[in-house]
């Protein structure tokens, strides 16, 4: 199981390395578009990549988590027919769907931003997202391949070419919104000639409509899900913006996107994550291992969040001013959220494995409903405070949940003792703060790191280790 687990983790540390270099070059983009474009510029810059967002998410079929369950799960798997049928019949009804938009671009550019003027340029968004999908396919192949370092590559070098396209257009041709757009639309145009180039090897003039239905029947209900997961991140900025002031919508804003620092682990992990859960589905330990590694994942990223929680105020002492210092307060409860999220993923082994993921569409767009609604009823009197509990209880909504409906089609003895020591001394260790008072910001540092190290030691004395941990742990250190 340790294999297993050691595999998990290497692929999930490239993966992560990729997020966080993608991440620091995203962070270049910042000074950039606020230096060229205006607040109003910047403002349709966002409405044009959250509806590039959306047509993506619908585009994609769930066609790529689909293959997963395909090629990993199901006997007697024949590669090419899988790879071949999937890209001809997603490529085919993207394009379809990319001809209508195109049609309709007049239509969405009244809707979204109550004129004509945007819809050459939503043309091109809808172009951009075309022939992203293309890549989509490749990627999951890469995925299922386990060739984490191939695809971390491959995520930075796109990235990369659109940073320099974008400098170009928008610095040097002072293209503005317009220059970002063409800028991704090239991007995509050259990552789509080079994702179909990876897959000639195992295109094949060969289409399996059997496999397609089966595929379709698993990625649909993921459509409406990825849509729903959009919303959850979006609604509360919305209310937000109408029930409190704009300097509370903006420390709001600052806040969650620090707490979002934490899917650089679980956005990591859960690209890592389905290949292993569908490789070792059909194996004897199957079950122990799944329990385990939900164990380990709360392991390391309440640490991370721990340590994101305590050093809040440093941190934003550091990147921003005075007046944005009061994010602090919901940095922790962001971070959680998305701890949640991501461990909705590990325990959706039952739904996956059973092709049951209509309950994650109907489960994730019921937490999106809760989430409008515990806005509608926290914001008003609590302002960011109630956002962020909203969104907290949204994501625990979804992950129990989850966890629950998984269970009932696929048995997992999950070590909930074990989980339950993490989660008290992770809370434990965190409350003291509310109560010290720090003479220095030297002192509070160096509390607030005896108190982080001291994490892992707690756990030993409470006895949380179980024995072939601890085994291997002495092993790895004679190493």
């Amino acid at each position: 199981m340790f294999d297993q687990i050691k595999q998990l983790v290497r692929h999930s540390l490239i993966y992560g390395i990729a997020n966080i270099l993608n991440k620091a070059i995203a962070l270049l983009l910042i000074p950039l578009y606020t230096h060229y474009l205006t607040p109003g510029n910047y403002g349709t810059l966002e409405m044009l990549t959250i509806s590039a967002s959306f047509v993506l998410i619908i585009m994609q079929l769930g066609m790529g988590s689909a293959l997963f369950r395909s090629f990993l799960y199901k006997e007697n798997a024949k590669k090419r027919v899988l790879i071949s049928s999937s890209f001809y019949f997603l490529t085919f009804i993207s394009f379809l769907m990319f001809l209508i938009l195109w049609l309709l671009s007049d239509f969405f550019s009244s809707v979204i931003f109550k004129s004509s003027e945007y819809t050459n340029i939503l043309k091109l968004v809808f172009l951009t997202s075309f022939l992203n999908n293309i890549g989509t396919i490749a990627f999951a192949k890469l995925r299922i391949e386990n060739a984490s370092l191939k695809y971390s590559i491959i995520s930075i070098s796109k990235f990369s070419l659109q940073l320099l396209l974008t400098v170009y257009f928008v610095v040097i041709l002072k293209r503005g919104v317009v220059g970002i757009i063409i800028a991704g639309a090239i991007t995509a145009g050259f990552s789509g000639i080079f994702f179909v180039g990876l897959l000639m090897k195992d295109l094949r003039f060969v289409f399996s409509k059997k496999e397609i239905k089966d595929m379709l029947g698993f990625g649909l209900p993921l459509v409406p899900a990825g849509i729903a997961a959009s919303l959850l991140t979006m609604a509360d900025r919305f209310f937000l913006k109408f029930y409190s002031t704009p300097a509370e919508l903006g420390i709001y804003s600052l806040g969650y996107k620090f707490g979002m620092v934490i899917i650089l682990i679980t956005g990591a992990f859960q690209t890592a994550w389905p290949a292993v859960m569908f490789s070792i589905a059909k194996d004897r330990q199957a079950n122990f291992f799944y329990a385990r590694v939900l164990t380990y994942y709360f392991y390391v990223v309440t640490f991370f969040v721990l340590g994101l929680s305590m050093f809040s105020k440093e941190i934003l002492k550091i990147f921003t001013t005075q007046e944005f210092y009061e994010a602090y307060k919901v940095i922790p409860l962001i971070a959680i959220s998305y701890v949640l999220f991501g461990g909705y993923f590990v325990t959706a082994v039952g739904v996956n494995l059973k092709k049951k993921t209509q309950y994650q569409a109907i489960i994730v767009i019921a937490g999106a409903v809760i989430n409008i609604i515990l806005n509608f009823i926290l914001i008003p009197p609590y302002g960011m405070m109630g956002a962020a509990f909203a969104t907290l209880l949204s994501y625990l909504f979804i992950f129990v949940v989850t966890t629950k409906i998984s269970l009932h089609f696929y048995s997992i003895m999950y070590e909930k003792l074990r989980i339950l020591k993490i989660i008290i001394v992770g809370f434990l260790l965190y409350c003291p703060l509310f109560f010290i008072h720090f003479g220095s910001t030297g002192e509070s540092i160096c509390i607030k790191f005896i108190l982080l190290l001291s994490y892992p030691i707690i756990l030993y004395l409470i006895r949380f280790y179980r024995e072939d941990e601890l085994r291997k742990i002495r092993i790895l250190r004679k190493k």
